[in-house]
């Protein structure tokens, strides 16, 4: 395709590296992928099931663009997951489990200053129902309750079980006592 781009929004100063965000592609769990622009300052949410995430920028010096070196780091909740240095401007993860994620992007030309991309990139990646900590929650109280109905029938059973032995042996004793005193 056709890239228009306006000069006058570069903003270049003194033929200094500048980047600048680009877009983030998604494919979903049924392999249909879905292009946007980076969003900052808000999250971007991707449904359940993602399988990979591509993030894409730009780094632009007009003084010597071949060498350009980018360096993208991914964290979950502020904790590094990957990094990555070298001329690529996109970097892609595939099956990354539910949870927040921000990307960093730097960039270094020639003379080695490194240029931050901005604000980080900000995502997050839903959870299937089964994956959340209410529906484990909901579970486990469920197995708990499953569990006493189980052995409070269990309990039943054997006092039930007690009571019937002990009529019984009334009744054995009784029959006893009726025939001692028939013989008498």
């Amino acid at each position: 395709g056709v890239v228009h781009v306006d000069p006058s929004s570069i903003q270049q100063e003194d033929g200094r590296l500048r980047v600048l965000p680009g877009t983030v592609l998604h494919v979903d769990r049924n392999g249909r992928s879905a292009r946007s622009p980076w969003a900052f300052g808000e999250r971007t949410r991707f449904p359940p099931g993602t399988r990979s995430v591509e993030v894409s920028f730009d780094a632009l010096s007009f003084a010597a663009p071949q060498n350009i070196v980018a360096f993208t780091r991914l964290l979950r909740d502020a904790k590094l997951v990957h990094e990555r240095m070298g001329p690529e401007r996109s970097c892609r993860w595939d099956l990354l489990p539910p949870g927040s994620y921000s990307v960093e992007v730097a960039a270094s030309n020639e003379s080695g200053a490194w240029v931050r991309g901005g604000a980080p990139l900000s995502f997050v990646i839903e959870p299937y129902l089964w994956q959340t900590t209410p529906f484990r929650v909901a579970m486990m109280l469920g197995a708990l309750g499953v569990g006493l109905a189980f052995a409070m029938y269990r309990i039943r059973n054997v006092r039930l079980a007690g009571l019937l032995a002990l009529a019984e042996r009334d009744r054995e004793a009784a029959r006893a006592a009726a025939r001692t005193a028939e013989a008498l």
